[in-house]
Protein backbone atom coordinates (compact mmCIF):
# COMPACT_ATOMS: atom_id res chain seq x y z
CA UNK A 1 0.00 0.00 0.00
CA UNK A 2 0.93 3.64 -0.43
CA UNK A 3 -0.77 7.15 -0.73
CA UNK A 4 0.36 8.94 -3.33
CA UNK A 5 -1.59 12.78 -2.22
CA UNK A 6 -2.05 14.75 0.72
CA UNK A 7 -3.76 17.67 -0.46
CA UNK A 8 -6.05 20.41 0.84
CA UNK A 9 -6.64 24.25 1.61
CA UNK A 10 -4.10 27.28 0.83
CA UNK A 11 -4.86 29.02 3.73
CA UNK A 12 -1.20 30.66 4.34
CA UNK A 13 -2.51 34.33 3.11
CA UNK A 14 -5.33 34.20 4.84
CA UNK A 15 -3.80 32.89 8.43
CA UNK A 16 -1.21 35.75 8.02
CA UNK A 17 -4.09 38.16 7.70
CA UNK A 18 -5.43 36.83 10.77
CA UNK A 19 -2.20 37.48 12.35
CA UNK A 20 -2.01 40.82 11.79
CA UNK A 21 -0.54 41.44 8.59
CA UNK A 22 -2.51 44.00 6.76
CA UNK A 23 -2.30 44.79 2.54
CA UNK A 24 -3.03 48.31 0.97
CA UNK A 25 -5.16 49.34 -2.42
CA UNK A 26 -2.51 48.61 -5.58
CA UNK A 27 -3.05 50.98 -8.69
CA UNK A 28 -6.07 49.74 -10.39
CA UNK A 29 -5.30 47.38 -12.62
CA UNK A 30 -8.69 46.07 -14.37
CA UNK A 31 -12.23 47.74 -14.35
CA UNK A 32 -15.26 45.02 -14.06
CA UNK A 33 -18.71 45.31 -12.88
CA UNK A 34 -18.89 42.48 -10.30
CA UNK A 35 -16.02 40.48 -8.66
CA UNK A 36 -16.91 37.29 -7.26
CA UNK A 37 -14.72 35.55 -4.61
CA UNK A 38 -14.51 32.18 -4.34
CA UNK A 39 -15.53 29.61 -7.20
CA UNK A 40 -17.40 26.99 -5.17
CA UNK A 41 -20.85 26.57 -6.27
CA UNK A 42 -22.47 29.72 -4.71
CA UNK A 43 -19.70 32.06 -6.25
CA UNK A 44 -19.79 30.27 -9.59
CA UNK A 45 -24.25 30.41 -9.45
CA UNK A 46 -23.78 34.13 -8.93
CA UNK A 47 -21.04 34.39 -11.28
CA UNK A 48 -23.32 31.90 -14.25
CA UNK A 49 -26.77 34.15 -13.33
CA UNK A 50 -24.73 37.49 -14.28
CA UNK A 51 -22.64 36.83 -17.10
CA UNK A 52 -24.85 37.26 -20.03
CA UNK A 53 -25.78 41.18 -18.11
CA UNK A 54 -22.25 42.64 -16.66
CA UNK A 55 -18.31 41.72 -16.87
CA UNK A 56 -17.58 39.17 -14.15
CA UNK A 57 -14.47 38.41 -12.87
CA UNK A 58 -14.72 35.48 -10.17
CA UNK A 59 -11.48 35.11 -8.03
CA UNK A 60 -10.26 31.92 -5.97
CA UNK A 61 -7.69 31.16 -3.61
CA UNK A 62 -7.07 27.41 -4.31
CA UNK A 63 -5.69 25.89 -7.83
CA UNK A 64 -9.16 24.38 -8.72
CA UNK A 65 -13.09 25.42 -8.82
CA UNK A 66 -15.42 23.98 -6.58
CA UNK A 67 -14.81 24.15 -3.12
CA UNK A 68 -16.05 21.33 -1.45
CA UNK A 69 -17.51 20.04 -4.42
CA UNK A 70 -14.12 18.55 -5.88
CA UNK A 71 -13.53 14.79 -7.92
CA UNK A 72 -11.30 12.63 -8.36
CA UNK A 73 -10.81 9.52 -11.08
CA UNK A 74 -8.88 6.36 -10.52
CA UNK A 75 -8.83 3.94 -13.45
CA UNK A 76 -12.20 5.24 -15.17
CA UNK A 77 -14.12 5.61 -11.62
CA UNK A 78 -15.15 9.17 -10.18
CA UNK A 79 -14.68 9.97 -6.62
CA UNK A 80 -15.99 13.21 -4.34
CA UNK A 81 -13.74 15.16 -2.20
CA UNK A 82 -16.51 16.42 -0.17
CA UNK A 83 -20.36 15.95 -0.88
CA UNK A 84 -21.76 13.27 -2.76
CA UNK A 85 -25.77 13.65 -3.09
CA UNK A 86 -28.71 15.53 -3.01
CA UNK A 87 -32.20 15.99 -4.77
CA UNK A 88 -32.40 17.98 -7.74
CA UNK A 89 -36.06 18.30 -8.07
CA UNK A 90 -37.14 21.33 -5.09
CA UNK A 91 -40.16 23.11 -5.21
CA UNK A 92 -40.62 25.47 -2.83
CA UNK A 93 -43.19 28.38 -2.30
CA UNK A 94 -41.27 31.90 -1.35
CA UNK A 95 -43.08 35.46 -1.19
CA UNK A 96 -45.86 34.32 -3.19
CA UNK A 97 -44.57 32.04 -5.56
CA UNK A 98 -44.07 28.99 -6.39
CA UNK A 99 -40.60 28.16 -7.81
CA UNK A 100 -38.08 25.00 -8.57
CA UNK A 101 -34.71 27.01 -8.62
CA UNK A 102 -32.85 23.73 -8.61
CA UNK A 103 -35.25 21.99 -11.70
CA UNK A 104 -34.24 25.09 -13.57
CA UNK A 105 -30.80 25.80 -13.29
CA UNK A 106 -29.51 21.76 -13.79
CA UNK A 107 -31.99 21.26 -16.40
CA UNK A 108 -29.85 24.46 -18.27
CA UNK A 109 -26.32 23.03 -16.92
CA UNK A 110 -27.98 19.42 -18.45
CA UNK A 111 -26.67 17.81 -15.38
CA UNK A 112 -26.30 14.17 -15.60
CA UNK A 113 -27.90 13.01 -12.12
CA UNK A 114 -29.06 9.65 -11.44
CA UNK A 115 -31.05 8.19 -8.54
CA UNK A 116 -28.76 6.24 -6.01
CA UNK A 117 -30.58 2.82 -5.92
CA UNK A 118 -31.62 0.79 -2.64
CA UNK A 119 -29.95 0.55 -0.39
CA UNK A 120 -28.91 3.83 0.00
CA UNK A 121 -27.94 3.87 3.39
CA UNK A 122 -26.89 1.68 5.97
CA UNK A 123 -24.93 1.89 9.46
CA UNK A 124 -22.93 -0.81 11.16
CA UNK A 125 -22.96 -1.11 14.76
CA UNK A 126 -21.84 -2.90 17.80
CA UNK A 127 -20.87 -5.67 15.02
CA UNK A 128 -24.29 -5.33 13.26
CA UNK A 129 -25.17 -4.28 9.97
CA UNK A 130 -28.70 -2.36 9.29
CA UNK A 131 -30.19 -1.41 5.79
CA UNK A 132 -32.10 1.00 5.28
CA UNK A 133 -32.41 1.91 8.52
CA UNK A 134 -35.22 4.65 7.82
CA UNK A 135 -37.50 1.77 5.66
CA UNK A 136 -40.32 0.59 7.92
CA UNK A 137 -40.64 -2.76 6.99
CA UNK A 138 -37.19 -3.70 6.67
CA UNK A 139 -35.81 -6.95 8.70
CA UNK A 140 -32.38 -5.88 9.08
CA UNK A 141 -33.82 -3.31 11.90
CA UNK A 142 -31.86 -3.83 15.38
CA UNK A 143 -33.95 -6.68 16.88
CA UNK A 144 -34.64 -5.75 19.88
CA UNK A 145 -38.21 -3.68 20.26
CA UNK A 146 -36.57 -0.76 22.46
CA UNK A 147 -34.14 -0.24 19.66
CA UNK A 148 -36.51 -0.65 16.57
CA UNK A 149 -39.02 1.82 18.50
CA UNK A 150 -36.47 4.56 18.17
CA UNK A 151 -35.96 4.83 14.36
CA UNK A 152 -39.76 4.23 13.54
CA UNK A 153 -40.53 7.26 16.35
CA UNK A 154 -38.04 9.22 14.15
CA UNK A 155 -39.52 8.48 11.32
CA UNK A 156 -43.18 8.94 12.52
CA UNK A 157 -42.09 12.37 13.40
CA UNK A 158 -40.89 13.41 10.57
CA UNK A 159 -43.95 12.13 8.28
CA UNK A 160 -45.96 13.88 11.50
CA UNK A 161 -44.86 17.35 10.88
CA UNK A 162 -44.20 17.33 7.25
CA UNK A 163 -47.77 16.35 6.99
CA UNK A 164 -49.06 18.69 9.50
CA UNK A 165 -46.45 21.90 9.08
CA UNK A 166 -45.04 21.18 5.48
CA UNK A 167 -41.53 20.50 4.38
CA UNK A 168 -38.81 22.28 5.63
CA UNK A 169 -36.90 24.06 3.22
CA UNK A 170 -34.02 26.63 1.54
CA UNK A 171 -34.19 29.88 2.65
CA UNK A 172 -35.08 28.69 5.85
CA UNK A 173 -37.93 31.78 5.56
CA UNK A 174 -39.64 29.78 2.91
CA UNK A 175 -40.49 27.08 5.80
CA UNK A 176 -43.31 26.52 7.87
CA UNK A 177 -43.61 29.23 10.81
CA UNK A 178 -42.60 26.81 13.24
CA UNK A 179 -39.02 26.47 12.17
CA UNK A 180 -37.53 29.45 13.90
CA UNK A 181 -38.58 27.67 17.49
CA UNK A 182 -36.89 24.33 15.68
CA UNK A 183 -33.70 26.50 15.25
CA UNK A 184 -33.46 27.57 19.07
CA UNK A 185 -33.57 23.36 19.95
CA UNK A 186 -30.86 21.11 19.75
CA UNK A 187 -31.52 18.32 17.44
CA UNK A 188 -30.96 15.96 20.38
CA UNK A 189 -33.88 17.33 22.60
CA UNK A 190 -36.38 16.27 19.47
CA UNK A 191 -35.12 12.73 20.29
CA UNK A 192 -33.83 12.54 23.94
CA UNK A 193 -36.62 9.61 24.54
CA UNK A 194 -35.53 7.58 21.10
CA UNK A 195 -33.07 5.56 23.05
CA UNK A 196 -29.53 4.13 22.86
CA UNK A 197 -28.89 2.87 20.25
CA UNK A 198 -30.79 5.92 17.93
CA UNK A 199 -29.48 8.49 19.75
CA UNK A 200 -25.82 6.67 18.76
CA UNK A 201 -26.77 7.00 14.81
CA UNK A 202 -27.84 10.16 15.29
CA UNK A 203 -24.83 11.24 16.51
CA UNK A 204 -22.63 9.46 13.73
CA UNK A 205 -25.17 11.37 11.38
CA UNK A 206 -24.83 14.65 12.70
CA UNK A 207 -20.98 14.12 13.58
CA UNK A 208 -20.87 13.19 9.39
CA UNK A 209 -23.11 15.62 7.60
CA UNK A 210 -22.43 18.60 9.96
CA UNK A 211 -19.15 17.93 11.86
CA UNK A 212 -20.65 17.93 15.42
CA UNK A 213 -22.71 15.95 17.52
CA UNK A 214 -26.72 15.83 17.59
CA UNK A 215 -26.47 17.94 20.81
CA UNK A 216 -24.32 21.01 18.95
CA UNK A 217 -26.79 21.61 16.13
CA UNK A 218 -30.04 23.18 15.63
CA UNK A 219 -33.18 20.85 15.17
CA UNK A 220 -33.81 23.03 12.15
CA UNK A 221 -30.66 21.90 10.37
CA UNK A 222 -30.66 18.21 11.20
CA UNK A 223 -34.49 17.90 10.83
CA UNK A 224 -33.67 19.39 7.18
CA UNK A 225 -31.72 16.57 6.49
CA UNK A 226 -33.07 13.78 8.49
CA UNK A 227 -36.26 14.35 6.26
CA UNK A 228 -34.49 14.12 2.88
CA UNK A 229 -33.37 10.75 4.00
CA UNK A 230 -37.14 9.62 3.37
CA UNK A 231 -36.96 10.71 -0.24
CA UNK A 232 -35.25 9.70 -3.43
CA UNK A 233 -31.34 10.94 -3.77
CA UNK A 234 -29.75 11.79 -6.65
CA UNK A 235 -25.76 11.81 -7.64
CA UNK A 236 -23.66 12.19 -10.35
CA UNK A 237 -20.00 10.14 -10.71
CA UNK A 238 -18.10 11.75 -8.13
CA UNK A 239 -20.58 13.50 -6.52
CA UNK A 240 -22.23 17.34 -6.53
CA UNK A 241 -18.66 18.30 -8.79
CA UNK A 242 -20.25 17.76 -11.66
CA UNK A 243 -22.16 20.73 -10.44
CA UNK A 244 -19.32 22.71 -9.94
CA UNK A 245 -17.88 21.42 -13.27
CA UNK A 246 -21.34 21.95 -15.21
CA UNK A 247 -20.90 25.87 -14.40
CA UNK A 248 -17.22 26.56 -14.66
CA UNK A 249 -17.81 25.54 -18.43
CA UNK A 250 -19.81 28.59 -18.92
CA UNK A 251 -17.23 31.05 -17.42
CA UNK A 252 -14.08 30.83 -19.85
CA UNK A 253 -11.62 33.61 -19.26
CA UNK A 254 -13.96 34.82 -15.97
CA UNK A 255 -12.13 32.58 -13.09
CA UNK A 256 -9.07 33.66 -11.94
CA UNK A 257 -7.25 30.84 -9.90
CA UNK A 258 -4.64 30.69 -6.92
CA UNK A 259 -5.72 34.36 -5.95
CA UNK A 260 -6.07 35.06 -2.65
CA UNK A 261 -8.64 38.32 -1.72
CA UNK A 262 -6.52 40.36 0.87
CA UNK A 263 -8.59 43.39 1.22
CA UNK A 264 -12.51 44.54 -0.19
CA UNK A 265 -13.05 48.65 0.23
CA UNK A 266 -15.98 50.61 -1.41
CA UNK A 267 -16.33 54.61 -2.21
CA UNK A 268 -19.89 55.84 -2.96
CA UNK A 269 -20.23 52.97 -5.60
CA UNK A 270 -17.07 52.10 -6.37
CA UNK A 271 -16.04 48.50 -5.14
CA UNK A 272 -11.80 47.78 -4.66
CA UNK A 273 -10.59 44.30 -4.78
CA UNK A 274 -6.97 43.55 -4.07
CA UNK A 275 -5.96 40.31 -4.01
CA UNK A 276 -2.54 38.61 -4.21
CA UNK A 277 -2.17 36.17 -7.77
CA UNK A 278 -0.44 33.16 -8.56
CA UNK A 279 2.79 34.93 -9.12
CA UNK A 280 2.65 36.39 -5.89
CA UNK A 281 2.01 39.77 -7.03
CA UNK A 282 -0.69 42.48 -5.28
CA UNK A 283 -3.49 43.32 -7.54
CA UNK A 284 -6.66 45.37 -7.14
CA UNK A 285 -9.77 45.26 -9.29
CA UNK A 286 -12.36 47.78 -9.28
CA UNK A 287 -15.82 47.30 -10.31
CA UNK A 288 -19.24 48.13 -9.50
CA UNK A 289 -20.32 45.26 -7.01
CA UNK A 290 -18.81 42.40 -4.95
CA UNK A 291 -20.29 39.07 -3.56
CA UNK A 292 -18.00 37.56 -1.15
CA UNK A 293 -18.66 33.64 -1.17
CA UNK A 294 -16.29 32.24 0.72
CA UNK A 295 -15.71 31.52 4.31
CA UNK A 296 -17.33 34.42 6.13
CA UNK A 297 -15.08 33.96 9.39
CA UNK A 298 -12.70 35.84 6.93
CA UNK A 299 -14.72 38.73 6.10
CA UNK A 300 -14.13 40.88 9.39
CA UNK A 301 -10.31 41.08 8.38
CA UNK A 302 -10.98 42.32 4.64
CA UNK A 303 -13.85 43.97 4.19
CA UNK A 304 -13.17 47.55 5.30
CA UNK A 305 -16.06 49.54 7.38
CA UNK A 306 -18.31 46.59 8.47
CA UNK A 307 -20.89 47.60 10.41
CA UNK A 308 -19.64 46.34 14.55
CA UNK A 309 -22.75 44.86 14.32
CA UNK A 310 -21.98 42.76 11.31
CA UNK A 311 -18.30 41.95 12.26
CA UNK A 312 -19.70 40.38 15.36
CA UNK A 313 -22.06 38.10 13.70
CA UNK A 314 -19.32 37.12 11.13
CA UNK A 315 -17.31 36.11 13.89
CA UNK A 316 -19.99 33.62 15.37
CA UNK A 317 -20.31 31.87 11.84
CA UNK A 318 -18.89 28.60 12.81
CA UNK A 319 -17.37 25.58 10.97
CA UNK A 320 -16.19 21.90 11.11
CA UNK A 321 -13.07 20.54 10.05
CA UNK A 322 -12.70 17.00 7.88
CA UNK A 323 -10.61 14.78 6.57
CA UNK A 324 -11.70 13.32 3.50
CA UNK A 325 -9.94 9.90 2.73
CA UNK A 326 -10.30 7.91 -0.94
CA UNK A 327 -9.23 4.58 -0.13
CA UNK A 328 -8.54 2.58 -3.88
CA UNK A 329 -8.54 -0.95 -4.04
CA UNK A 330 -7.50 -4.16 -6.11
CA UNK A 331 -10.80 -5.90 -5.39
CA UNK A 332 -13.92 -5.19 -3.36
CA UNK A 333 -14.07 -5.23 -0.10
CA UNK A 334 -17.59 -3.76 0.62
CA UNK A 335 -20.87 -3.96 -1.09
CA UNK A 336 -23.94 -3.51 1.03
CA UNK A 337 -24.72 0.08 0.51
CA UNK A 338 -24.06 3.41 -0.96
CA UNK A 339 -23.52 4.96 1.94
CA UNK A 340 -22.79 2.99 5.63
CA UNK A 341 -21.86 4.94 8.82
CA UNK A 342 -19.81 3.11 11.59
CA UNK A 343 -19.79 3.70 15.37
CA UNK A 344 -16.72 3.32 16.84
CA UNK A 345 -13.39 4.46 14.41
CA UNK A 346 -12.09 7.75 12.95
CA UNK A 347 -14.18 7.93 9.59
CA UNK A 348 -18.13 8.15 10.35
CA UNK A 349 -18.69 6.95 7.16
CA UNK A 350 -17.84 5.39 3.36
CA UNK A 351 -19.14 5.82 0.02
CA UNK A 352 -18.87 3.47 -2.42
CA UNK A 353 -17.63 6.01 -5.24
CA UNK A 354 -19.49 4.02 -8.56
CA UNK A 355 -22.60 3.06 -6.78
CA UNK A 356 -24.41 4.83 -9.36
CA UNK A 357 -22.64 3.66 -12.31
CA UNK A 358 -22.34 -0.41 -11.32
CA UNK A 359 -25.77 0.07 -9.68
CA UNK A 360 -24.22 -1.55 -6.59
CA UNK A 361 -23.63 -4.77 -8.68
CA UNK A 362 -19.70 -5.33 -7.82
CA UNK A 363 -19.17 -8.26 -5.35
CA UNK A 364 -16.98 -8.77 -2.34
CA UNK A 365 -14.22 -10.86 -3.69
CA UNK A 366 -14.93 -10.50 -7.45
CA UNK A 367 -11.20 -8.84 -8.28
CA UNK A 368 -12.53 -5.78 -9.41
CA UNK A 369 -10.75 -2.36 -8.56
CA UNK A 370 -12.89 0.17 -6.64
CA UNK A 371 -12.89 3.57 -4.74
CA UNK A 372 -14.62 3.59 -1.15
CA UNK A 373 -14.67 7.40 0.27
CA UNK A 374 -14.41 8.16 3.82
CA UNK A 375 -14.98 11.35 5.55
CA UNK A 376 -13.32 11.95 9.27
CA UNK A 377 -14.93 14.92 10.87
CA UNK A 378 -13.01 16.23 13.48
CA UNK A 379 -14.82 18.85 14.74
CA UNK A 380 -14.20 22.63 15.32
CA UNK A 381 -11.87 21.13 18.84
CA UNK A 382 -9.80 19.09 15.48
CA UNK A 383 -9.24 21.89 13.31
CA UNK A 384 -5.27 22.35 14.33
CA UNK A 385 -4.80 18.38 14.32
CA UNK A 386 -6.15 18.41 10.44
CA UNK A 387 -3.92 21.35 9.58
CA UNK A 388 -0.89 19.63 11.13
CA UNK A 389 -0.94 15.91 11.43
CA UNK A 390 0.97 14.42 8.88
CA UNK A 391 -0.01 12.04 6.23
CA UNK A 392 1.09 9.18 7.31
CA UNK A 393 -1.16 9.72 10.92
CA UNK A 394 -4.67 9.92 9.45
CA UNK A 395 -3.21 6.85 6.66
CA UNK A 396 -2.40 4.61 10.12
CA UNK A 397 -6.20 5.27 12.28
CA UNK A 398 -8.43 5.19 8.71
CA UNK A 399 -6.58 1.80 8.07
CA UNK A 400 -6.79 0.32 11.55
CA UNK A 401 -10.67 1.55 11.16
CA UNK A 402 -11.21 -0.51 7.90
CA UNK A 403 -8.97 -3.39 9.31
CA UNK A 404 -11.56 -3.58 12.44
CA UNK A 405 -14.97 -3.70 10.07
CA UNK A 406 -13.44 -5.26 6.98
CA UNK A 407 -10.60 -7.94 8.58
CA UNK A 408 -7.63 -8.30 6.44
CA UNK A 409 -8.99 -5.75 3.90
CA UNK A 410 -5.66 -3.55 4.51
CA UNK A 411 -3.48 -5.98 2.08
CA UNK A 412 -6.47 -4.85 -0.98
CA UNK A 413 -5.59 -1.38 -0.59
CA UNK A 414 -3.00 -0.41 -3.20
CA UNK A 415 -3.51 3.61 -2.76
CA UNK A 416 -5.16 6.19 -0.53
CA UNK A 417 -5.45 10.05 -1.05
CA UNK A 418 -6.26 12.63 1.49
CA UNK A 419 -8.07 16.11 1.24
CA UNK A 420 -8.36 18.20 4.25
CA UNK A 421 -10.55 21.11 5.44
CA UNK A 422 -9.76 23.94 7.99
CA UNK A 423 -13.21 25.21 7.48
CA UNK A 424 -15.35 22.62 5.41
CA UNK A 425 -19.13 23.06 6.22
CA UNK A 426 -21.14 25.52 8.24
CA UNK A 427 -21.73 24.30 11.71
CA UNK A 428 -25.70 25.50 12.42
CA UNK A 429 -25.43 25.12 16.24
CA UNK A 430 -28.94 26.13 18.04
CA UNK A 431 -29.87 29.57 17.38
CA UNK A 432 -27.63 30.49 14.74
CA UNK A 433 -30.06 30.69 11.72
CA UNK A 434 -32.15 32.65 13.47
CA UNK A 435 -29.76 35.53 14.90
CA UNK A 436 -26.22 36.10 13.85
CA UNK A 437 -27.11 34.73 10.42
CA UNK A 438 -29.82 37.11 9.44
CA UNK A 439 -27.32 39.93 10.18
CA UNK A 440 -24.54 37.96 8.56
CA UNK A 441 -26.32 37.29 5.78
CA UNK A 442 -27.46 41.80 5.13
CA UNK A 443 -25.72 43.26 2.23
CA UNK A 444 -23.18 46.25 3.00
CA UNK A 445 -23.47 48.74 0.48
CA UNK A 446 -22.34 47.31 -3.02
CA UNK A 447 -21.36 44.23 -1.38
CA UNK A 448 -23.21 41.13 -1.04
CA UNK A 449 -22.60 37.98 0.94
CA UNK A 450 -22.98 34.47 -0.70
CA UNK A 451 -22.48 30.78 0.07
CA UNK A 452 -24.18 27.91 2.21
CA UNK A 453 -23.04 29.57 5.64
CA UNK A 454 -25.45 31.99 4.74
CA UNK A 455 -28.54 30.06 5.12
CA UNK A 456 -27.00 28.22 8.04
CA UNK A 457 -27.64 24.21 6.30
CA UNK A 458 -24.59 22.91 4.37
CA UNK A 459 -26.02 21.66 1.40
CA UNK A 460 -26.24 22.06 -2.28
CA UNK A 461 -29.54 24.14 -1.98
CA UNK A 462 -27.72 26.52 0.03
CA UNK A 463 -24.95 27.47 -2.09
CA UNK A 464 -27.27 27.63 -5.71
CA UNK A 465 -30.24 29.66 -3.52
CA UNK A 466 -27.66 31.93 -1.90
CA UNK A 467 -25.51 32.51 -5.15
CA UNK A 468 -28.89 33.15 -6.79
CA UNK A 469 -30.32 35.40 -4.18
CA UNK A 470 -26.86 37.77 -3.85
CA UNK A 471 -27.17 37.72 -8.21
CA UNK A 472 -30.48 38.98 -8.32
CA UNK A 473 -29.52 41.34 -5.40
CA UNK A 474 -26.91 42.97 -7.92
CA UNK A 475 -29.36 42.63 -10.72
CA UNK A 476 -31.62 45.06 -8.41
CA UNK A 477 -29.37 47.46 -7.32
CA UNK A 478 -27.25 47.99 -10.54
CA UNK A 479 -30.63 47.39 -13.09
Amino acid sequence: MRYTGFEGENNQICHSIRDGKRYQRKTVKDNVDVVIIGAGISGLTSAYKLKDKFSVKVIEKENRIGGASKRGNWKGSYYSYGTADTGPDYEIKYEGRTINFLKQLFQELNVPWQKVSDPSDAFHFRNHLVLDPFCRCHPDLPTSREERKGFEDAISYLEEFKERYGKLTIPPEASPPEWEQLDKKSLRELFANSGEYFLLFLDRYSQSTFGATSNEISAFEGLYYLSRELDERYTCPGGNACVSEALSNHLEGKIELNSTAVLVEQENDTCYVTYVDAQGSEVTLESRSVIMACPKHYAPYIVKGLPEDQKRAFRKVRYDSYIVANVFTNDVIYDAAFATYFDDTIFTDMIIADWIVTSGNKKVGSGEPEVYTLYCPMGERGRYKVLTETAETWISQITNGINRYFPRAEKKIVDIRLFRYGHHYVLGYPGFITGPRTIAKRPFGNIFFAKDDMQGVPCLESAVWSGLDAANGILQKMG
